[in-house]
Order: structure tokens, then sequence, then C-alpha cells
């Protein structure tokens, strides 16, 4: 099942020793009352994607897919085949970590 999103979406990343790097995307609802209730959903990308935790995407190909708990119940997650990074957020000082190579400042 394809998966179309026409906003930008925001992403959470939690690292772990013994796992590796995890996603989740930050979902939210109006209830009736006008309150909001607020939830996540695993995301998974193509091997070597590294996003920034809270970073903001636009997703541009995807499909709902699915794995199975030791539980044996269903943990649906969205699988992302392509997406363009919008956003990247700000540490506590206003900047941006931005990598770079040596021969592409402007005084080499």
């Amino acid at each position: 099942m394809q998966v179309l999103s026409t906003k930008e979406e925001m992403v959470f990343r939690r690292d772990t020793e013994q796992y590796g790097t995890f996603y989740t995307l930050g979902m939210s609802k109006r209830n009736q009352d006008g309150s909001y209730t607020n939830g996540y959903m695993d995301i998974r990308f193509r091997q070597g994607v590294d996003i920034p935790n809270r970073s903001k995407i636009m997703i541009k190909d995807s499909f709902l897919s699915f794995r199975i708990d030791k539980d044996k119940k269903t943990i649906p997650f969205i699988m992302v085949l392509d997406y363009d990074l919008k956003s990247i957020p700000r540490d506590e000082d206003g900047y941006r970590e931005i990598d770079y190579k040596e021969e592409d400042l402007p005084w080499n």
C-alpha cells in the first residue's frame, strides 16, 4: 500500500548501542473537544540514510509494511524510498551542524 503525504513530516531519531538507529514519525489528530492526541509510527529508510533528530522531510515515495514482534504482534511501519530533507533542527545556540570537506571551502 502506497503512503502519500502532502506536508512536511517531523522525524524523530533514537540511537541505541545494541540495535542501531530507529526513526519514528510524529503524528497528531484533533479530537472532538478540540484537543489533540499525539502518536508515533515507526518509519524506515534505505540502508545508509542518516537523518538528524527532529528533522522535517517531504516524503516523495513510500509504502506501508509491517514486521512481526517476538509476541507475534503485527507492527506497521512506513518504508520511505525517496524523500527531501526540508529542515534540520538548530542546537541551543541557534547553529546547525554542517558536514563539509576541506576541499569544499572557498579559500582552498
